[in-house]
């Protein structure tokens, strides 16, 4: 019968060669999660666990592939500086924020409230079903017309959301109707490690208006609740979800596709905060 453990361990050993130097540094940052099994590896050297009835042996863990922060990867060369401002926003507006990166560690499994006007329900789906969407690396997002299989539930409500409270101040109603933080919220559910796990989606279409309003709506809050991002965007860019100008395009862009691959370019073990970031990014471009 096979046993697996999965433990935290820090450093074993110090190494010279600097493909290993890199993968102890990463260690020391991020301790690996150590899997222990009671079948022995052919030519083993490594730690075992042994227990009353049993000795278990660990599992060999190949180097942690940091390509995924190299900014020559992506077609933009300031995508990294930009990742990093929109994903670890709170930092930057208070510097005594602690903040810690949060990610989807379940496959999302999405279910479209049936009173969501079908021409936006049929889009959306398409949308977030394209192709390159399947090469994000640790993200799976699919569709299901069972709300007891899904972990992400996308509801309809005639409640005011957003845009309507005091501490928001618009000219005209055509003002408060486009601002993205009318009309539509989110609620996410998370461990403590910040790995999100289920979440629910609350959007008014009546508030918003139009549907083609109401899809462009749809379309950017889900993006940011797949990393709880901010629209804090350094330079103009219509086509990307994150700008408050986007131009609602058929198809995710590449600057939106690059910025999930770089958040999902590795599922962390620990909990991640800027400064760590920073260090894995230095580490990632050390060879570049």
């Amino acid at each position: 019968m096979r046993k697996t453990i999965t433990l935290f361990f820090g450093i074993w050993s110090f190494m010279f060669c600097i493909s290993a130097f890199s993968q102890n540094y990463y260690e020391q940052l991020l301790p690996s999660r150590l899997d222990f099994s009671n079948e022995k590896p052919k030519d083993f050297k490594g730690k075992i666990l042994v227990l009353e009835e049993d000795t278990l042996f660990a599992k060999k863990h190949s180097a942690k592939d940091l390509s995924f922060l190299k900014p020559s990867q992506y077609n933009y060369q300031d995508i990294i500086e930009q990742y990093q401002l929109i994903a670890f926003y709170p930092v930057f507006t208070d510097t005594k924020n602690s903040y810690y990166l949060p990610q989807w560690s379940s496959d999302i499994v999405v279910y479209l409230d049936p009173k969501l006007p079908e021409e936006v329900k049929v889009k959306f789906e398409k949308f977030y079903s394209d192709v390159s969407l399947k090469n994000v690396k640790n993200l799976k997002i699919s569709f299901t017309n069972q709300l007891k299989n899904a972990n992400y539930q996308i509801k309809t409500t005639e409640e005011d959301i957003n845009g309507y409270e005091k501490d928001f101040e618009f000219k005209t109603e055509q003002d408060r109707r486009k601002n993205m933080y009318t009309g539509a919220t989110y609620s996410l559910h998370s461990d403590k490690n910040r790995k999100y796990y289920a979440a629910t989606l609350y959007i008014n279409p009546k508030k918003i208006g139009t549907n083609e309003l109401v899809l462009k709506r749809l379309k950017r809050v889900f993006y940011y609740s797949l990393g709880n991002f901010s629209t804090a965007l350094v330079q103009e860019n219509k086509n990307s979800l994150l700008d408050q100008e986007y131009n609602n395009s058929h198809k995710i862009s590449t600057f939106d596709l690059n910025i999930l691959s770089i958040h999902y370019g590795v599922l962390y073990d620990h909990l991640v905060d800027y400064h760590i970031h920073r260090r894995l990014t230095q580490l990632a471009t050390q060879h570049d």
